[in-house]
């Protein structure tokens, strides 16, 4: 959080996203914690995305 100094007190949804972020990123680092062999992000976006490239011609 070395970035809170910098935000204007009255900016409050860009201290908003730092703090969803942060615990965002706090989150993935303690289910990895525990569980190391959850996919990684690339293994989700190719989940999400293989259908559109079988629809879509080459």
């Amino acid at each position: 959080m070395a970035d809170w100094p910098r935000i204007n007190p009255e900016q409050k949804k860009e201290k908003a996203a730092l703090i969803g972020l942060t615990l965002i990123g706090w989150s993935l680092a303690v289910a990895l914690l525990f569980n190391p062999n959850l996919p990684g992000p690339t293994q989700l976006m190719d989940t999400l995305f293989r259908p559109l490239t079988q629809i879509l011609p080459q």
